[in-house]
C-alpha cells in the first residue's frame, strides 16, 4: 500500500519485494508513475531520508545542469503551480529536454553556462529554489554566484565529490566544500547518496539573510 511522503502532496512511498520505491503523481492526469532512485538523485535524497523537501507546488525553481531533463521533469511534476528554469550548457545533451519544454508549460528550456548567470536573467522570474547537478571541479562556487543574483531561500546541491578531487576521500571534501558554502548557507541536510549514486552526497541549504 502506497504511503504519502509526509512533506510533499503528490510523493508517494511503497514497500515492494521487501523494497522501498517512490511514485509521483501527474498533475494533469492524476497518474502515479515511478520515481526512480536510480536515475534520479532528488528520489534517492529522499529514500535516503530527506526530512522534508523545499520545492513545493508553488516554487519557482532555477535548475541547473538540467541535461536530458530526467529529474527537471520530476521537478516540475512537483512544482506544478510554479516554473522550473531548465538551464544547460549543452545543445546537444539538451535536445530531449527541449523536447519536454515543449510539452510542459512550466519547464523552460535555456540553453546557457551556469558560471554566467547575468546570460539568463533576462528568462527567469523570481526564484524560490536552486536545484543544481553540475560534476564540475567549481561547483559550488557555480552555486553561491547564482544564490547571489537570484537570492533563492532554498538551494538543493547534488555535490559530486570526485569531481573536485578524485585522490581525497569523499568525505574530506564534502568537509571543504560544506565550509565554502557555509559563507552564504544555513546547512539542513547532508545526504550521502550511495548505494543510488556513488560519490554524491545531497545538500539541503537555506540561504542565510544579509
Amino acid at each position: 500500500m502506497k504511503q504519502r511522503f509526509e512533506n510533499i502532496d503528490n510523493i508517494f512511498i511503497s514497500e515492494e519485494n521487501g523494497k522501498r520505491k517512490l511514485y509521483i503523481k501527474r498533475a494533469a492526469s492524476g497518474e502515479k508513475i515511478p520515481f526512480h532512485a536510480e536515475k534520479s538523485k532528488l528520489a534517492a535524497a529522499i529514500l535516503k531520508g530527506m526530512r522534508e523537501m523545499p520545492i513545493k507546488k508553488t516554487s519557482n525553481v532555477l535548475y541547473l545542469g538540467a541535461a536530458s531533463g530526467t529529474t527537471a521533469n520530476y521537478v516540475a511534476e512537483i512544482a506544478y503551480k510554479g516554473s522550473v528554469y531548465c538551464v544547460e550548457i549543452s545543445p546537444r545533451v539538451a535536445k530531449k529536454l527541449i523536447e519536454l519544454c515543449r510539452e510542459k508549460k512550466n519547464m523552460h528550456a535555456i540553453i546557457a553556462d551556469a558560471r554566467k548567470p547575468l546570460s539568463y536573467a533576462s528568462f527567469v522570474s523570481e526564484i524560490d529554489v536552486i536545484y543544481q547537478d553540475i560534476a564540475q571541479k567549481d561547483q559550488s562556487e557555480i552555486l553561491m554566484k547564482n544564490s547571489e543574483l537570484y537570492e533563492p531561500e532554498y538551494a538543493l546541491l547534488a555535490l559530486k565529490t570526485s569531481s573536485i578531487d578524485s585522490t581525497a576521500p569523499k568525505k574530506e571534501v564534502l568537509k571543504k566544500e560544506i565550509k565554502k558554502l557555509e559563507k552564504k548557507f544555513e546547512i539542513e541536510e547532508s545526504i550521502e547518496l550511495s548505494p543510488y549514486h556513488s560519490e554524491h552526497y545531497m545538500l539541503v541549504l537555506k540561504r542565510k539573510s544579509k
